[in-house]
């Protein structure tokens, strides 16, 4: 509900690191005027995504590493939960190619963990934990890296973005980001 309300019924939307796609999805389900594509690194995820029956002319994936793909000039880029399976120096990386093709009154939507928020930030932690070395759903190539709200606010300013915080959930670190020019 909060994706949804944070971007526009219409417009090219490019979701970075969708695995599975459900976001993309719901996005595309919620308004057919908006023209989706999901990228993420996970062959297997985008194989699943780009077959499902739910799956409209709206809605596209591709298995690709954002860093290297040729990014679609996008009213919103959605970078949920997957900003910390890179360097931050990646994770910078792809917030500056992200504002160079992003429409003229568009925005970056991040959503992570915080690590300025201490005993919440290690629930978080322990759930990527999980996922990653565990139960081993998710996929990455090195260390879990973290930002924190000052890395994003200085990275926002130093790209002449504006930066709303919204807190995403009670019990974690996550939370969601609002870039926009």
């Amino acid at each position: 509900e909060a994706f949804d309300q944070l971007i526009p019924k219409q417009g090219k939307i490019t979701d970075i690191g969708c695995g599975l796609g459900p976001l993309s999805y719901m996005l595309s389900m919620l308004s057919p005027e908006r023209e989706i594509l999901g990228i993420d690194y996970d062959k297997e995820k985008i194989t699943i995504a780009q077959n499902g029956w739910l799956r409209s002319n709206n809605l596209n994936f591709v298995c690709a590493n954002a860093i290297e793909y040729d990014l679609p000039v996008s009213v919103v880029f959605i970078l949920s939960d997957m900003l910390h399976y890179m360097s931050i120096e990646d994770q910078s990386k792809l917030i500056e190619k992200c504002v160079d093709k992003l429409h003229s009154n568009g925005s970056i939507i991040i959503r992570d963990g915080n690590k300025e928020k201490g005993k919440k930030h290690k629930v978080t932690q322990f759930t990527e934990i999980l996922s990653t070395r565990i139960f081993k759903f998710n996929k990455t190539t090195g260390d879990l890296v973290f930002s924190s709200e000052s890395e994003i606010n200085a990275l926002a300013k130093q790209n002449n973005l504006s930066v709303k915080i919204i807190p995403n959930d009670k019990d974690t670190s996550n939370t969601i980001y609002l870039l926009q020019k």
